[in-house]
């Protein structure tokens, strides 16, 4: 865990976040305002994606352990737990007094208007069992279910081999909940810290049927159990968590509430953050001036590549990707500023694989070789029947120069094979068209909204969030599943291996990694942002004004 702990003080020390009023003398019943890039689309815990939905559930909710403010993993809903070596498995002492939140006024319509008197509240193993089988359930389609193929028959039980009941986790009673690895690649701290994972949260079977499908998709068909609930949800506009008056966790909830505000102007957030509605803020590509007081960290998060549509006519012929990017001297490239950092990984520098060190694996290239670009060049325009191919590559104005350098670069291996034309267009616009498909080239921005390689290379999967690429690949998706069952060196090796995948056909360029900033109030203190998934915890946050 050394290294985990260094990387969490690290992004903890970058990351604090939020505004405060109406607090104590000593920093507590603080209300914390902090803005979130997008709505979540749900939060059900075995399927949310996104930091914003991911932090209001690792919030709302409380998992087998947690973390501490200092990146420590402790008791949660487990008092205490043990591991024998022998049969591989865990076994979790729950504690007694764990409780799901009952709000009468939302609930009554699914569970009664006793809902109070009659539900049974308490948070007990089988809430667990019924969490993990449905998150390996392929029926639930839960976007990190390969994560828990370290435990035994998941990836069985998920591919419908086996039923669920043969999963590696059951009850012994109400308080008493086992856990069986499949094998003993993963160390038992890899392990503890998946369990803090969303995907790992309990869910009250009797709360989930009687939701009929909207489990998750309002404060009203949410039960929860961790230090807050989920109040209230304004569409398109924010969410409030309130401080859970039933929690009984290892730790006092010190906020007294914290309202997610959904903004996404990096502009708008730092003039709030100015003003005091925020205390702070993620900045993006903004950067708060040296007379303002804030305290600002960068993080180097996005990596520019060449990103080639492979729903495109021409460039879906792999070939002739693999031509265009093996013809690019990326170390000929020059970028006008300092704030920018030549990279071959497609994998941004802020991504991390806990217990490993990131530059012990080299990342694999096609190489600038003009030779073989020509050879692959000629093979891809037989097969594809055209003498010259026509192609778009759109990048923001002050790209454009460098990208018709690089242009005469593919002129002057290809000859009259190529014919690229450059469109230079605002940012806003770039995002909008590489998001909607509308590009065959682009010089284009690749965000990580988790600090986790390979819960980044999981948003370039087929049906992942960034794959403004349109590759489809079924190796690459499998590659990346294989990365996300396995921890440390291992873990490493099989994200490298997937990001091979990713290079070698072609589908980005990657060219130099840019940093987002973050600005900082004064007298926050108390704040865990953890460095595998950007999640933000709030439970501990004191403000002394």
């Amino acid at each position: 865990m050394k290294t985990f702990k260094k990387i969490a003080a690290v992004v903890l020390a970058a990351t604090m976040i939020f505004s405060l009023s109406a607090c104590k003398d000593d920093g507590t019943g603080a209300v914390l305002r902090y803005p979130i890039d997008e709505e979540p689309t749900c939060l059900d815990p075995q399927i949310v994606e996104g930091a914003a939905g991911k932090t209001t559930v690792i919030n709302c909710f409380e998992g087998l352990v947690r973390y501490d403010e200092n990146g420590e993993i402790v008791p949660g809903v487990a008092q205490s737990w043990s591991y024998d070596s022998s049969s591989k498995t865990f076994t979790f002492t729950l504690r007694q007094d764990a409780k799901w939140m009952i709000m009468k006024k939302s609930f009554a319509p699914l569970l009664g208007e006793d809902c109070e008197k009659t539900f049974d509240n308490r948070v007990t193993a089988n809430d667990f069992v019924f969490g993990f089988r449905r998150a390996v359930s392929a029926q639930t389609h839960a976007p990190e279910a390969a994560s828990l193929y370290v435990i035994k028959n998941a990836k069985a039980v998920h591919e419908g081999k086996l039923d669920s009941s043969h999963l590696g986790v059951s009850a012994n009673g109400d308080y008493e909940l086992k856990i069986t690895l499949e094998n003993t690649s993963v160390s038992q701290d890899s392990f503890l810290a998946l369990l803090t994972e969303p995907i790992c949260m309990p869910c009250n079977e009797t709360f989930f049927n009687a939701t009929k499908g909207r489990y998750g998709l309002d404060f009203s068909t949410l039960l929860c159990n961790g230090p807050f609930y989920l109040s209230y949800w304004t569409r398109e506009a924010s969410l409030t968590l309130k401080a859970n008056e039933v929690y009984k966790g290892n730790a006092e909830v010190k906020p007294a509430s914290v309202t997610l505000f959904i903004n996404n102007d990096n502009n708008s957030r730092l003039e709030k953050l100015l003003d005091g509605s925020y205390c702070a803020a993620s900045l993006g590509t903004v950067v708060a001036d040296e007379s303002t007081g804030l305290a600002v960290t960068k993080s180097y998060d996005t990596v520019w590549s060449l990103c080639f549509n492979c729903a495109d006519p021409a460039l879906s012929n792999a070939d002739l990707r693999r031509a265009l990017c093996g013809s690019v001297d990326s170390q000929n490239i020059i970028m006008d500023s300092d704030d920018l950092q030549k990279t071959h990984s497609i994998i941004p520098l802020s991504c991390i694989v806990p217990q490993a060190d990131m530059s012990s694996v080299p990342v694999t290239i096609l190489g600038y070789d003009t030779k073989k670009a020509a050879d692959r060049w000629s093979k891809a325009t037989e097969a594809l029947s055209i003498g010259t191919v026509k192609l778009e590559l759109i990048c923001i104005p002050e790209h454009e120069t460098a990208m018709r350098h690089m242009i005469q670069s593919w002129q002057k291996t290809f000859g009259l094979g190529i014919n690229v034309s450059i469109t230079a267009v605002e940012r806003e616009e770039l995002d909008d068209r590489v998001s909607s498909g509308d590009y065959q080239i682009a010089l284009a921005p690749v965000h990580a909204d988790s600090s986790s390689a390979s819960g980044f290379l999981q948003s370039l999967t087929s049906n992942g969030i960034n794959n403004v690429f349109n590759f489809k690949s079924e190796s690459f998706d499998s590659a990346v599943n294989k990365a996300l069952s396995l921890s440390g060196g291992e873990q490493l090796k099989a994200c490298r291996d997937a990001e091979a995948e990713f290079i070698v056909n072609g589908v980005a360029l990657p060219l130099f990694c840019s940093p987002s900033y973050f600005a900082l109030g004064e007298g926050v203190s108390g704040l865990f942002v953890n460095p595998e998934n950007s999640t933000v915890s709030f439970s501990a946050v004191t403000r002394e004004d």
